[in-house]
């Protein structure tokens, strides 16, 4: 699976077991004010922006930026995006411009992808208000998962990398393993909705939790990355943003 020529120099991502690759900067992955957001893997993850998502949504020459309110976009179930078993990472570039309290809400969704209200499928980043952590879950938002307590103050743009590598959830920070997270060592249970990026979900895939955040590149992996590997791609890609 090639998806070409992306990173700084001989500093290139990862590219084995890349499932899905959203890049805000690449016109291939999104252009101007289209409504369509491509996968740049040839997995054919095609997401869009309708209804709340398109009017509650800025297009950025690099990133789109949610509102709170009703911006998001999703992407249908596939193949590619159920195929976790034993392993699976999530590497997103992203900010967060306000926290869930702000909005009346008890979690900001930033990327989730479950199939339950209940949020114990599938996977996914948040907030949640009461703690004041940003968390990576894998198959249940309380029981496995890794955070970092960022309080209520908004996030400047960060690389978090969240992991399930077999034994634990785990989340790195700017290319650094941050924190060992809880123990697993089931199977993936693949949540078979859509996957929302700029909220969460309910069990019906409807949107919910909206999150005022701005995405820049979101990358999935159906396994585990180990250290190195999360701090190559951290490397490959945080030029742009300096």
């Amino acid at each position: 699976m090639s998806v070409g020529g992306f990173g700084n120099g001989s500093n290139s991502v990862v590219t084995d077991g890349l499932v899905y690759y959203y890049d805000g900067y690449n016109t291939k992955s999104h252009i101007g004010s289209a409504t369509t957001v491509f996968d740049l893997t040839k997995n054919n993850n095609t997401g869009s922006f309708s209804g709340p998502g398109d009017t509650g949504t800025t297009y950025n020459d690099d990133s789109f930026t949610f509102d709170g309110i009703g911006g998001f976009y999703g992407t249908p179930s596939s193949p590619s995006l159920n195929s976790f078993t034993t392993g699976l990472t999530v590497n997103i570039f992203t900010k967060v411009n306000d926290n869930p309290s702000a909005n009346g809400q008890n979690y900001d969704g930033i990327i989730v992808k479950t199939s339950s209200d209940a949020w114990n499928d599938g996977f996914g980043f948040y907030i949640d208000a009461a703690s004041g952590e940003f968390r990576f879950f894998v198959n249940d938002y309380e029981l496995y998962e890794a955070g970092e307590v960022v309080g209520t103050n908004p996030i400047p743009l960060t690389n978090y990398c969240g992991v399930y590598d077999g034994s634990n959830v785990l989340l790195y920070k700017d290319g650094d393993l941050l924190v060992t997270g809880d123990a697993l060592t089931a199977n993936v249970i693949n949540g078979g909705l859509q996957m929302n990026v700029g909220c969460g979900n309910t069990g019906s895939g409807s949107p919910r939790y909206y999150s005022s955040s701005t995405t820049y590149i979101i990358m999935i992996y159906d396994r585990g990355l180990n250290a190195e590997e999360a701090k190559q791609n951290y490397n490959a890609l945080k030029y742009r943003f300096r």
